[in-house]
């Protein structure tokens, strides 16, 4: 992911010259969109694996032969940071949840890379209960719907006496590993930019 002024935008690192440049691949309409000159400053971050790298560079050279790429300064100072299985953000997602007694709609309410709390009217299980969740994240400006099956660990009620909702500690069973990936990216965004997710 690059940050350069008010324009985020998803890019590939495809070469690396030791102390000349870095190299990277965007679409055309993505360059057109962002208006990118040279000498631009630019804000990388990469995520490989549970580790997310970032670093200051700037645009060094624009290409469009045989496809459209930057040349970027190459760094001097890299920034690593690894997100803990159990870091959780606070959010406010709506979550489709699909129980033994039926189809719900409720919402997450933290999520981290192993598991979230779901809010609902209606109590979706019992603790051990399996359940199906589908839910959207948005990360670099790219929207994607995440579909796994989840665990019921804890159930309990409302966070005051005259709360309605029950809330559920569920566990991850069966996300993809483009979907780790994507909501580790999402969970590192919302982390770093120190504050609360968006609601959708």
């Amino acid at each position: 992911m690059l940050t350069g002024g008010r324009h985020r935008f998803t890019a590939t690192i495809f070469g690396v010259l030791d102390q000349a440049s870095v190299l990277v691949h965007l679409a055309a309409a993505t360059l057109a969109r962002v208006q990118l000159r040279e000498e631009d400053g630019l804000v990388a971050r990469c995520l490989i694996g549970r580790q997310v790298y970032g670093f200051k560079s700037s645009v060094l050279r624009i290409c469009f032969q045989p496809y459209p790429y930057l040349h970027l300064a190459y760094p001097h100072d890299v920034e690593c940071v690894e997100l803990r299985k159990s870091e959780r953000v606070v959010v406010s997602l709506p979550v489709q949840v699909i129980a033994k007694q039926g189809s719900y709609n409720a919402h997450l309410i933290d999520l981290s890379a192993s598991g979230a709390q779901v809010t609902c009217d209606q109590v979706l299980g019992e603790v051990g209960d399996e359940l199906k969740l589908a839910f959207t994240l948005t990360f670099a400006g790219v929207s994607r719907e995440l579909m796994c099956a989840g665990l019921v660990r804890n159930i309990s009620k409302g966070l005051s006496v005259d709360s309605a909702q029950h809330t559920h500690g569920v566990e991850f069973l069966s996300l993809s590993q483009e979907d780790i990936q994507f909501l580790l990216g999402y969970l590192y965004e919302t982390l770093a930019h120190g504050r609360r997710a968006p609601s959708v």
